[in-house]
């Protein structure tokens, strides 16, 4: 067949620029911080994904939610903005309570944040993003076992600057980000301010007449002062907001009968919650005092975050008075952090060490709401429910019941990291972390609001009546010694492979819908190697790393079943293992040509899992033996991209990106909902395209573009929610984005 003339054309202008290049066409050097201190990303033996500012912007990312496409190993499931799910490498927490920890660290600023509710934060004035594949246990600590994100904002510094963007499309969209940075005292006080607005209708049809479901709407801000106090002291003080008020998760009914949607991700979709809402207001104080002595360099960091979260949402997908549930989540969380850091540096030896410790108080109501109408209804009714004892009730009655927690959390660690250059070549990095965490928790159960009979939410069964309505407490604590050993060789400089073991380390906890439940922690180890190496005068990068992890005491919640009610969220442990690698590839094909492309491959098993689970076909809980079954993610995931530039001289810039990601269909296992539900798009790979295409005037000072996400409209659901599935028959799903399109403008002074 031959080959169509415009790829001949393109293939022999790539050929001939790259064999004809000038020596000074090379890709950027990437600067990461990824071991503590400043150094090039294909000098640091971990397997990274950085993306900077401009790369953050070309892709319209909002937040974490939008760079896991980018990030193969990285999934975040966002359908909550406020209990979002981290996982890296399969590795996650799925759990919403507050005495749960995730096993995926979120960073902002070197600051860790310890409460999901707080961790999925809108992108604003950030500098980049970088996300630490494997157990970062020695040099990030607190719950990396999986891995690590750190968000790095932008600084201010000495010069005049401000920038506007706005982004426009269809749904209404609407965001406008600004910023202003200005010298206050010429090179010894330094201001940076930057704020952002963002709204977008829903995009999933309501079918009860009201407002589309799923819209947006936050607003976000920081300010920040930089004082250099002297030649060799910094002082930085940064104050931020954000806040969220929009409609809480739509829940897409499966039952073929009652639900409008009938099992597929497209379509008008009915939810009847009273009041449904997503709200948080966060705000976040952080303290960074850098001071250079003769020896080392000290960092000390204070912080204090505080946010409040509510969020209502509908639990049965459907708009029927006689299956109504809803479930209200409320959260008050408080967290205090010091960190002291030292780094040194001589002519053989690398250094950081250092001593934290953080302060959490959290509280937390879980409120599930019905009717008399729905406990008439499961008694009268054929729905997959035994008869309500003394139903019939009086009609139309508002029932509520409660789980109410608090919590309080100590943690302290000592650190230290030391790479010895023990040849011009040859490299050993020793790390150790030795954590101590110390928790108290509290449940109460408050009984129906009622008084007509027992409670059926939270049954007498599944909770004493000794239990109910005062507050239970319980505390433990549990300490880890986490080492790390890296093994590097530099062959060349554009060529060095690494050997690394390392360990990782989860605190235990409470489950927060279990009265006196207490897990012990999660411990893993895992084995890397790897290569990073570039080629053709810096034209060329290659990195590929292949790892295996044994995970033991992983905790996973599962949903089960104790006497009646709705059913309940109750957290096992097992232990698990992977094995698996990651291929990236960056080549700068011509002077204006950017190709891309990273591939992960994961085989996640668990290798000893017991557990009770509900078999949502009889609506019986069984115990499952799930050895040597998958754990619910894609095998392969691949990102492929393409930017493209056209220089016009006096006229500007043309640029064009394009990006498209795969993720291979996921995988179940029988303790899984999805294992027992057949729904549109349950077993579909995942293929995501965008493309964008902008202007840039040759002052740099504006840029024109217009964009489109998902530009082939896919659809495709999140996993199902089994809340109401076995009671009320009414499971349900969300989805992802369909595809979305618009204009941006940018404007620099």
């Amino acid at each position: 067949m031959k080959t169509p003339p415009i790829y001949s054309l393109l293939f022999l202008c790539i050929i001939s620029d790259t064999l004809n290049a000038d020596t000074q066409i090379e890709l950027d050097e990437i600067v990461v911080t990824s071991q503590r201190r400043e150094e090039l990303l294909q000098d640091v033996p971990i397997t990274i994904n950085s993306f900077n500012n401009e790369f953050i912007q070309t892709i319209g990312a909002q937040s974490l939610a939008d760079i896991d496409k980018f990030s193969p190993g990285l999934e975040v499931i966002d359908s909550s903005k406020t209990n979002p799910k981290f996982k890296i490498r399969g590795i996650g927490t799925l759990d919403f309570g507050i005495g749960v920890d995730p096993a995926v660290s979120v960073y902002q600023d070197d600051v860790y944040i310890g409460a999901m509710g707080g961790a999925l934060l809108q992108f604003s004035d950030i500098e980049r993003v970088e996300v630490l594949k494997g157990p970062q246990g020695t040099l990030f600590g607190r719950n990396s076992a999986a891995g690590a994100i750190h968000i790095i904002s932008h600084k201010p510094v000495n010069q005049l600057s401000a920038s506007l963007r706005t982004r426009i499309g269809n749904h209404d969209k609407t965001l406008v980000e600004g910023m202003v940075n200005t010298p206050l005292i010429d090179n010894v006080l330094l201001l940076r301010v930057n704020g952002l607005y963002n709204q977008r209708d829903g995009f999933i049809n309501n079918t009860e007449g009201g407002e589309d479901f799923s819209d947006e709407g936050y607003q976000a801000g920081r300010a920040s002062l930089l004082w250099h106090v002297n030649q060799n002291t910094q002082l930085q003080y940064s104050f931020e907001v954000n806040h969220i008020n929009q409609q809480a998760p739509v829940a897409i009914g499966l039952n073929s009968t009652l639900s409008p949607s009938g099992g597929k991700v497209t379509g008008a979709v009915a939810n009847d919650v009273i009041g449904s809402k997503e709200k948080r207001f966060l705000h976040a104080h952080n303290l960074n005092i850098q001071h250079d002595f003769s020896w080392a360099k000290m960092t000390w960091i204070s912080s204090y975050r505080q946010f409040d979260v509510s969020a209502r949402e509908d639990e049965d997908g459907i708009a029927e008075r006689y299956a109504y549930l809803d479930s209200e989540n409320s959260k008050g969380y408080q967290q205090f952090s010091q960190e002291l850091r030292f780094n040194g540096s001589g002519t053989h030896l690398d250094w950081v060490g250092g001593l934290y410790y953080s302060y959490e108080k959290g509280t937390q109501e879980l409120k599930l709401t019905t009717f008399t109408n729905t406990w008439n209804a499961l008694a009268q009714k054929s729905l997959p429910a035994a008869p309500i004892a003394n139903a019939p009730f009086p009609d139309n009655i508002l029932w509520q019941e409660s789980m109410k927690n608090r919590l309080t959390a100590h943690s302290l660690a000592a650190f230290a990291d030391i790479t010895w250059a023990m040849t011009e070549q040859l490299e050993l990095t020793l790390g150790v972390r030795h954590t101590r965490d110390y928790k108290t928790f509290g449940w109460r159960n408050e009984s129906n609001t009622t008084g007509l009979s027992t409670d059926l939410l939270y049954p007498v069964s599944a909770y004493p009546a000794a239990y109910k309505n005062k507050w239970i407490n319980a505390d433990n604590n549990w300490h880890d010694t986490s080492p790390r050993a890296v093994l590097t060789y530099h062959w060349t400089e554009q060529l060095m492979s690494f050997f690394s073991y390392s360990q990782g380390y989860k605190a235990g906890g409470f489950n927060s819908q279990q009265t006196l439940s207490s897990f012990d922690p999660e411990t893993v180890e895992s084995f890397e190697g790897g290569v990073k190496s570039s080629w053709f005068n810096q034209q060329l990068q290659g990195n590929i790393s292949i790892f295996h992890y044994n995970y033991e005491d992983k905790q996973d919640i599962s949903f089960e079943k104790n006497g009646g009610g709705v059913g309940q969220y109750v957290t096992r442990t097992g232990n698990a293992e992977a094995n698996g690698g990651e291929v990236e590839l960056r080549w700068l094909a011509m002077e204006s040509l950017k190709l891309g492309v990273n591939y992960s491959y994961l085989d996640a098993k668990w290798t000893k899992r017991q557990l009770q689970s509900i078999n949502f076909n009889t609506a019986k809980t069984e115990t499952m033996d799930i050895s040597g079954e998958s754990l619910l993610s894609p095998k392969h995931h691949l990102i492929a991209t393409l930017d493209y530039h056209y220089g016009m001289n006096a006229y500007g810039d043309l640029a064009f990106h394009a990006d498209h990601s795969f993720a291979s269909k996921r995988q179940f296992n029988r303790a899984d909902a999805d294992y027992y539900y057949d729904y549109h798009n349950r077993d579909s790979a995942q293929h995501f395209t965008n493309l964008r295409l902008s202007w840039q005037h040759s002052n740099k000072q504006l840029q024109l573009a217009l964009w489109v996400e998902n530009i082939a409209d896919n659809h495709y659901s999140e996993v199902v929610v089994p809340v109401t599935a076995s009671t009320l028959g009414t499971a349900y799903v969300d989805v992802y984005k369909p595809r979305l399109w618009g204009m941006e403008m940018i404007l620099n002074f």
